[in-house]
């Protein structure tokens, strides 16, 4: 919903607009309006969708962006010069167990479609799960955690914590991606 200076409502949108638990709602402003991500579950799992917002809320085509067993969460997004990146978690490499890698992908600002495949930024063991997407003057960076499943003792392994990778133009990793603890 729109909401004044004064704290008056004005037009109301509804983003998911299918039967189904929608969860993970993102936002980006983007020249002409806003475009809003979100994960959907109306097929059984859950998938990452998005439509662009005109500034007075009028809604544009809905984009379906993963098509894909397993479900996604965590959605993030980030206008950065002329594209649009939005990262999430995806368990599609491992449905059954529900441990998702970190995956990426470029949209159009003013129509919220997938320009391109979608990338998964690093495979690992771990379940990695909640993405930030951030610029540091003209590089894009994309942290996340990676979580060690529930039999690992996470304090014996250097491979648990916080990641960070700079990412080249292409949305991809400009080398190893950083852990921090």
């Amino acid at each position: 919903a729109a909401v004044d200076a004064t704290g008056k409502r004005g037009p109301v949108v509804t983003l998911a607009t299918a039967k189904g638990a929608a969860s993970s709602v993102a936002l980006a402003p983007v020249d002409d309006g806003l475009v809003a991500a979100w994960v959907d579950h109306r097929d059984g799992n859950g998938e990452v969708y998005a439509v662009h917002l005109t500034a007075d809320l009028r809604r544009g085509v809905e984009e379906r962006i993963t098509t894909a067993p397993g479900d996604a969460a965590d959605v993030t997004l980030l206008h950065h010069r002329d594209a649009l990146w939005a990262a999430w978690s995806d368990a599609r490499e491992s449905a059954a167990e529900g441990l998702g890698d970190i995956y990426l992908a470029r949209l159009a600002p003013r129509t919220a479609k997938r320009l391109g495949e979608e990338q998964r930024v690093q495979a690992t063991a771990a379940h990695s799960r909640s993405p930030a997407l951030a610029t540091l003057g003209d590089t894009l960076v994309l942290g996340w955690i990676e979580e060690a499943p529930s039999l690992v003792d996470a304090s014996t392994s250097g491979s648990y914590g916080t990641m960070i990778a700079w990412l080249d133009a292409r949305g991809r990793p400009a080398g190893a991606p950083t852990r921090f603890v």
